[in-house]
């Protein structure tokens, strides 16, 4: 949450922020990941999921450098990449609450830990490359459609805060995060 305050702060400021994202998504993805990996009740996939999306980052890192494409874009196109996977791995982590939980699924702060960067990533992904899309042809339409983000943000937290509540709710004698 502290970046995407300190992102608004910069945005308004003449100071180019694209560095500090860039270096803030790659960690983003690493704790999203290694949280999901945590909670995943099948830790054998999830590192096969962890190992095959820190292949495939690293495959559009390198393609991208290669492309010799301006390097305020780079946040940009493994962004999209690494959303995608997050929600792949977010989807199967819900499944396997699903599966094996001992507890209602909707009462379980994991699942609504793994909920947040499925909904997160599923609406920003679609949203931002229309944003993108439309940045060239209507740049009020795509301002509006990046604005999409800020409430996604919201989203994101909220899940995560509702998944804390509930793992502190826990009696005192169950596993925690």
């Amino acid at each position: 949450m502290a970046t995407e305050i300190i992102g608004d702060l910069t945005a308004c400021s003449k100071f180019s922020n694209y560095i500090y994202y860039n270096i803030f998504i790659v960690v983003d993805f690493i704790l999203m990941s290694s949280i999901l990996f945590k909670i995943n009740p099948k830790r054998k996939e999830s590192i096969w999921i962890f190992a095959c999306s820190a292949l495939i980052v690293l495959i559009s890192a390198i393609a991208f450098l290669f492309n010799n494409s301006p390097i305020q874009d780079f946040a940009t196109s493994v962004l999209l990449v690494m959303g995608g996977l997050l929600v792949v791995h977010s989807t199967v982590v819900i499944l396997r609450l699903a599966m094996y939980s001992t507890t209602p699924i909707l009462k379980s702060p994991e699942f609504w830990i793994a909920l947040s960067p499925f909904f997160y990533f599923a609406c920003f992904v679609p949203s931002f490359g229309m944003s993108m899309y439309f940045s060239e042809t209507n740049r009020d339409l795509a301002e509006q459609l990046y604005k999409i983000n800020d409430y996604l943000f919201v989203l994101r937290y909220l899940l995560i805060l509702m998944g804390l509540i509930l793992a502190f709710k826990k009696p005192v004698n169950a596993p925690r995060l």
